[in-house]
């Protein structure tokens, strides 16, 4: 029978593979090591504290929750001014009124606002056209996102950046209780 070979090949590659042990049967409390249930899970650290912070060690780590929420905090207030300022200059198109200077507007991009911006400008169908002032707004766009890159890669690689960073928020000194 042709299906015999296969089979006893395959029985002969697993005695030589697992030493004999594969097609003997196995009592009922053996499990193998990598099944384990109680198997510890791995570490990297034995423990959190003993993780060097960026600033003293070599390993790089996340920001600290005060500069995240900083920074967090000041691209939703520019983002919500800049909604509010495509939102005036829209009001103001309307009445026929004084507008918001152009550059004003692409500062809000320059700053960080070109999200809140482009959703300002999509939702209010307002400066989407004007080509004399899309591109320059999105040069705006592209310098905020090469300097949020420029910043997050000082960050990582830049232990002076990172130490006068944890200055500026006070991250270093033990605070009073």
């Amino acid at each position: 029978m042709p299906g015999t070979l296969a089979l006893n090949l395959w029985a002969r590659r697993q005695l030589w593979v697992h030493g004999g042990h594969s097609l003997r049967p196995r009592s009922r409390g053996y499990q193998h090591p990598r099944r384990s249930s109680q198997r510890q899970p791995h570490q990297r650290f034995e423990q959190s504290s003993q993780v060097p912070h960026g600033v003293e060690g070599t390993a790089v780590s996340k920001p600290p929750n005060a500069v995240l929420y900083a920074i967090g905090g000041y691209f939703t207030i520019i983002n919500a001014g800049a909604v509010g300022l495509f939102w005036y200059d829209k009001q103001q198109a309307l009445k026929r009124q004084w507008r918001v200077p152009e550059r004003q507007l692409q500062l809000t991009g320059l700053l960080g606002g070109w999200i809140g911006g482009l959703w300002a400008m999509q939702t209010f169908r307002h400066k989407t056209v004007k080509k004399s002032f899309k591109e320059p707004y999105m040069a705006c766009v592209v310098g905020n996102v090469l300097a949020c890159m420029g910043a997050v890669a000082a960050w990582r690689y830049s232990p002076g950046f990172r130490s006068v960073l944890m200055q500026t928020f006070s991250l270093n000194k033990p605070r009073m209780r």
